[in-house]
């Protein structure tokens, strides 16, 4: 990743794609938004943004938990013992996690997808409040139906909150989290 606080470093593969790290503090955002709605549609390339929402100004409160379906994935990439993942899968373990300074943080381990979607209603109720300015997102890989069973919750939960994104999880995180993957998260300003 390139340092852009020193701008003779660059940083190119041998096939000419090119890995650009910006750090933005106030503006960043806004920046990055500009940037993108005056590239061409058919620019070629491709972004992954990754914001750290914590350091929003006026987000008092903010979430992430996600829970897998299975630690066959997690065991394939080598980030879990292939033991663990398969008496993960034996046992029907579904980890509840989430991210802190980016890093996957384990919260729980249940046993059974309702008592997932159980975990992911304890840490949203505890973690937030039925008022306005409480927005929430939903993403899953291959699992529109646990996806559902969220939106219910949420709904359920915290009847003022607006789900701005619900959406299916891109190819990279379904590569390493597998199928049947659902995140939920959420802000409140």
């Amino acid at each position: 990743m390139v340092d852009t606080s020193r701008s003779d470093e660059r940083l190119s593969s041998s096939d000419g794609h090119f890995v650009v790290g910006v750090g933005a503090s106030a503006g960043g955002l806004e920046a990055l938004t500009l940037l993108l709605r005056h590239l061409p549609p058919k620019s070629g390339l491709a972004f992954v943004l990754v914001l750290m929402l914590g350091n929003l100004r006026g987000i008092r409160e903010s979430g992430l938990i996600f829970t897998l379906d299975t630690l066959e994935y997690l065991a394939r990439g080598g980030r879990i013992g292939r033991a663990a993942g398969w008496a993960g899968q034996l046992l029907h373990i579904k980890p509840i996690l989430t991210l802190s300074e980016g890093e996957v943080l384990p919260l729980k381990r249940v046993r059974g997808n309702r008592k997932a979607i159980q975990e992911f209603a304890s840490a949203f109720r505890s973690g937030t409040r039925d008022e306005p300015g409480l927005r929430v997102g939903i993403a899953h890989a291959d699992a529109p139906d646990r996806m559902e069973a969220v939106e219910k919750l949420v709904r359920d939960i915290r009847p003022s909150a607006d789900i701005e994104v619900a959406t299916t999880l891109g190819p990279v995180v379904g590569t390493h989290a597998g199928p049947g993957t659902v995140g939920l998260f959420w802000l409140q300003d």
